[in-house]
């Protein structure tokens, strides 16, 4: 079977859906075959090999399933990094840019870099995007990363591995593992942990259901993760330190008033690129 007939095939197989997922289409077959589009206009009259050709109709069947693009392709750009992906991790998104934007324009008017070496933890950290992006921006830092899935963990590893950082990674649950760490610690802790509310489970994307639910389902109201990371490690932050959250729709307002309600203050939030409410930090005030 000639290449240019797969590529039929594969139009064909998407149907009135094909515009949809065209670029999709596109990133598979070079995926698999090892040509773009020009490529392919070039080439198309050769002949593919059997067990590509199989290995195309099988990936976009998974596709078209609702399979993740990014676990086919096993990466994720974030904020321009290439992030190694796949089943067992959450994948990042471009709204978690706004909190890591948010986070380093905050250590750069806090800290005459390179002089003073912030210490920072990221909570929740999945493939390590946020922690990774903060390191790149303040080598001098240290960071350390949290994960509880063993997954998610290897692709965390894998990441900064990679990008050639050095960061602490620990395997841990994070609600067990805080009183590993001394008082008045950290300058930031970070964290875009779980906030999907119960009922809005059942309602998530055929994409986003092939995701691990650990990194989803945030209690009843998406909000349990917050009270219990501003509960058990708001000691850990030294006074004036900055605690900053990704939080989900509409939920904004309510974790403001648990840094309120807590040791905090200079409350503020931020909005994404869609004008929602998306990061919400405070200062440790006592």
């Amino acid at each position: 079977m000639k290449l240019k007939e797969i590529w039929k095939y594969g139009k064909f197989f998407f149907g009135h859906d094909f515009k949809k997922y065209e670029s999709d289409l596109l990133a598979i077959f070079e995926k698999i075959f090892g040509l773009n589009r020009l490529e392919l206009v070039i080439h198309g009259k050769e002949k593919a090999e059997d067990y590509k050709k199989e290995l195309f109709l099988k990936t976009i069947n998974l596709r078209k399933s609702g399979y993740p693009l990014q676990y086919i392709l096993e990466s994720e750009y974030f904020c321009g990094i290439k992030l190694k992906v796949g089943e067992g991790v959450f994948i990042p998104r471009k709204d978690t840019e706004i909190l890591v934007k948010t986070c380093v324009n905050i250590l750069k008017k806090e800290f005459n870099l390179p002089k003073l070496k912030p210490k920072i933890i990221d909570l929740c950290s999945g493939s390590g995007a946020i922690a990774i992006l903060i390191k790149k921006n303040f080598n001098n830092s240290e960071i350390t990363a949290i994960e509880k899935s063993p997954q998610a963990f290897k692709f965390l590893c894998k990441n900064i591995k990679r990008n050639n950082l050095e960061i602490n990674t620990i395997l841990a649950d994070i609600f067990k593992f805080y009183d590993n760490f001394p008082d008045l610690n950290f300058d930031m802790i970070i964290s875009n942990p779980p906030y999907i509310a119960s009922n809005d489970m059942w309602s998530l994307s055929k994409e986003i259901n092939f995701e691990p639910k650990m990194a989803l389902h945030g209690g009843i109201e998406g909000l349990d993760f917050y009270y219990k990371i501003i509960d058990k490690w708001a000691n850990k932050l030294k006074i004036n330190g900055v605690m900053a959250f990704e939080v989900g729709f509409n939920q904004a307002e309510k974790v403001a008033k648990m840094f309120e309600k807590s040791k905090f203050d200079f409350v503020k939030t931020k909005k994404d690129l869609s004008g929602v409410d998306r990061v919400v930090l405070a200062r440790r005030k006592f």
